[in-house]
């Protein structure tokens, strides 16, 4: 990022004279500055004049530099750099009468721009994050430079259930490309796949760039679906030597042209920084069975699928826990039980098994994509004609279960159906405990309108709904059209690329087991938009536990009261007199009192105590195990 700076607005420190010759005990300190002294004394071998290494030598004792402190504004005091690329300095008090701004500083008449890393330049000042700022002078280019660095946070470990939630990118790694495939959550591909080209002809700094430059592209287009990478976690060490492979020199070559072990640091430090998970799983057999079982089912008229396209699903399908083949051996001619069931299929003796078949889509169409909904389908799986068949239908464990389908875009668990009591749940805040990820979320959407971020506790004081309520409270006026989609696409953004580093609540696996044991129902109402609040749930393998699942459909900002009318609507069997809402949200506890069911509201959320107990006739908890109690004991 380079900028012209006037003479006048120059910063330096005072610095000694630098040696004379030979004989002079000057000494310099600094890497760059032992370097140029030792030119100094090879300046034919430089091809410098003296002038012009003493040019060099007093630009390297030219420069400012000022380490930034996070909850300043802008993430530095001293050098200010704000979004539009204004430049100012904090003069100190014997040359504050130099200032032409207020507050004693000293603005630049240049203005900078930022054009690598520019967007995470702007997300942490957003946030008033602290970033270091450095301005020096290259006397070759005659030019003054502003450099911002900051500290990258150490890698969060992402639980496995949270990657798999919205499916990911499987990528096979080659000597000459990376070819990569969308897979769904379901394992099936998604749109069409992509190969990402790398040229490792070439010396090493060549064949280095290669590898980050394809690195950069998988990446972005990874982040741009919100996913993670699944890849091979490769070692051919032991596959490089002779007396393995005997002549087959170009098997070997091949072999050792693949830089394996720098493309997978690069592209662990690299996701890192972009905050994209990534899934390393066993090699074993993923070319083979990829092209044996999956080439040739995704090859139509208008795609060609390579062997290398089917390795890539052959991998997504095995790290998001499927299996890699399409069918195992089929059953004997005389299709008797005593054989057994194919593997791939669901044993006899699973919840649901014999329900009605799910109306997935097909291979090539996209899940998040707009589409009409599915007929609901009347007809079940006829009736088992054996005895064996006959005990299992009806075993206590079936007799009240039906199968997990999405009807309407909407999930419908396994869970009881009108059995006693029902829990409508709150998602955000409540199962799924991600605090951080809306703190952060916020205060990025806040400085959409400038203004200042807010800490955990003072979040929690004033968080209201509907949303523009809240925004109410801190600006003095309500948000204009234009401010509020702005805000909200940034609120969206940041929370998709943070929201993986987030689990559920303690103890809730155990609580809706329990809850379900007893003979109750519960389900998910959620102002999370629905496309993304469903593939979320059901990676956390907690949708068995349910009787349905709602999200957001629509604008963001409204109250959930009328979600709540419709949810409850389309639940069979619950009443609303034995229903009860648990949430994080004084909201949760309206939209209870709109249908005419109870709430009970939880205080480890988006509300503090104090907040929730100006909601009469609402019991308020601190942990979910006593919300549940206090739910039992309305429901009854």
């Amino acid at each position: 990022m380079a900028c012209q700076v006037v003479p006048s607005a120059r910063a330096h420190r005072p610095a000694p004279s630098p040696p004379g010759g030979l004989g002079s005990r000057g000494r310099a300190r600094g890497s760059r500055g032992k370097r140029l002294l030792n030119t100094r004394h090879h300046l034919d071998a430089a091809r410098l004049t003296e002038e012009q290494w003493r040019t060099r030598w007093q630009a390297e004792r030219r420069f400012f530099q000022a380490d930034g402190e996070s909850g300043k504004r802008f993430g530095n005091e001293s050098i200010r750099v704000t979004l539009d690329g204004e430049v100012s300095l904090k003069l100190p008090a014997p040359l504050v009468h130099l200032a032409n701004a207020p507050h004693g500083r000293y603005v630049l008449a240049a203005r900078v721009v930022f054009a690598h890393r520019g967007a995470q330049w702007a997300d942490r000042i957003h946030a008033n994050q602290a970033v270091a700022y450095r301005i020096h002078e290259d006397p070759a280019r005659g030019r003054w430079y502003l450099t911002a660095s900051w500290t990258i946070p150490p890698v969060k470990t992402v639980p496995l259930a949270t990657v798999r939630a919205g499916g990911l990118v499987g990528v096979d790694t080659n000597a000459d490309h990376l070819a990569a495939w969308r897979l769904d959550a379901h394992g099936n591909p998604v749109g069409a796949p992509r190969r990402f080209g790398d040229d490792l002809s070439g010396g090493a700094a060549h064949r280095d760039a290669q590898v980050r430059h394809a690195l950069i592209r998988l990446l972005h287009w990874a982040r741009r679906h919100h996913l993670a990478i699944a890849i091979e976690d490769l070692d051919f060490t032991g596959e490089t030597t002779r007396e393995k492979h005997g002549r087959r020199k170009r098997f070997r070559r091949l072999v050792c042209g693949m830089p394996v072990a720098r493309l997978r640091a690069r592209l662990v430090s690299m996701a890192a920084e972009l905050g994209i998970p990534v899934v390393a799983v066993d090699p074993a057999y993923t070319s083979r069975w990829g092209a044996q079982h999956r080439q040739k089912p995704l090859t139509g008229k208008a795609r060609k699928t390579t062997r290398h396209d089917a390795a890539a699903v052959a991998i997504g399908r095995r790290a998001l826990g499927h299996p890699v083949r399409r069918w195992t051996a089929p059953p004997p001619h005389d299709r008797s039980d005593r054989a057994e069931h194919r593997t791939v299929q669901a044993p006899p003796g699973v919840l649901g098994s014999e329900g009605p078949a799910p109306a997935f889509p097909d291979h090539g169409h996209d899940p998040c994509a707009p589409c009409a909904p599915c007929a609901e389908r009347k007809r079940a799986t006829r009736a088992p004609n054996t005895v064996r068949g006959v005990r299992l239908s009806m075993s206590p464990g079936n007799r009240t279960h039906s199968r997990s389908v999405l009807r309407n875009g909407s999930f419908l668990g396994m869970g009881k159906h009108g059995a006693g009591a029902h829990i409508v749940w709150d998602w955000n805040g409540t199962l799924f405990h991600d605090n951080e990820a809306i703190i952060g979320a916020t205060n990025a959407a806040f400085a959409e309108l400038g203004i200042e971020p807010l800490t955990l506790e003072r979040y929690r004081e004033l968080y209201c709904v509907p949303v523009p309520k809240f925004y109410e409270r801190l600006i003095g006026r309500l948000p204009t059209d234009e401010e509020w989609d702005a805000m909200d696409a940034v609120f969206h953004r940041y929370y998709a690329e943070h929201r993986v580093a987030c689990g559920l609540t303690d103890g809730v696996p155990t609580l809706l087991a329990d809850w379900r044991s007893e003979g109750h129902s519960q389900s998910i109402l959620s102002m999370y938009v629905h496309e993304e609040l469903v593939p979320l749930v059901r990676g956390f393998g907690i949708e068995p536990h349910f009787t349905r699942v709602d999200g957001r459909r629509g604008p963001s900002g409204g109250s959930k009261a009328e979600h709540m009318v419709r949810h409850l609507r389309r639940l069979v069997g619950v009443e609303p007199e034995r229903t009860v809402v648990i949430g994080d949200a004084a909201d949760d506890a309206v939209a209870a009192r709109h249908v005419g069911a109870r709430a009970v509201l939880y205080t480890g959320g988006s509300h503090s105590r104090a907040s929730l107990e100006t909601v009469p006739g609402v019991p308020v908890v601190d942990t979910l195990e006593e919300a549940v109690v206090e739910a039992e004991r309305l429901a009854a």
